[in-house]
């Protein structure tokens, strides 16, 4: 673990699959029910194995306990409708170029109080709605993210 996991007294788990790879939902619900989790991070499709885990299933035993979920859509993007909303995903991220999109692009979708609530780690850019000597205001969503250069022409 790197220094920040030991600073911000965060701890990394992870949850064994089944013998047969399928999730394993008891498993799930003893370590959210004898741990405060604040994140839980999945998969949804497997790259190694092609099974699809029951993220509805998932996500609301993880919410039961007041914990948020972070879908990587990476492999199932492509292959499976995907509806956040039924699917009740606080996060759901992929890499743009598993949709045929540009290299070192990806897409995060966050529910909107949640984007809102969240601070950027990055200031700069788009990030900055106003800036002073000794303050700066955070732009509204989606801007409060685009940390990187600005759109210009090329």
């Amino acid at each position: 673990m790197d220094d920040a996991c030991f600073k911000n007294e965060i701890i990394h788990k992870i949850l064994p699959v089944s013998k047969d790879l399928s999730f394993n939902l008891k498993e799930l619900e003893n370590v959210l029910k004898n741990n405060k989790v604040a994140l839980l991070s999945i998969l949804h499709t497997s790259n190694l194995s092609g099974i699809t885990f029951p993220v509805e299933e998932i996500i609301s035993t993880a919410h039961r306990y007041g914990t948020l979920v972070l879908l990587d859509g990476a492999q199932s993007v492509t292959h499976h409708k995907i509806d956040v909303q039924k699917m009740d995903a606080d996060f759901f991220a992929f890499s743009a170029h598993k949709i045929f999109g540009p290299p070192g692009t990806g897409i995060l979708y966050g529910k909107k109080n949640l984007l809102e609530n969240l601070a950027p780690f990055i200031v700069g850019g788009e990030t900055a709605e106003d800036v002073s000597n000794t303050d700066f205001v955070i732009s509204p969503l989606p801007d409060k993210f685009e940390a990187g250069s600005r759109i210009i022409p090329a």
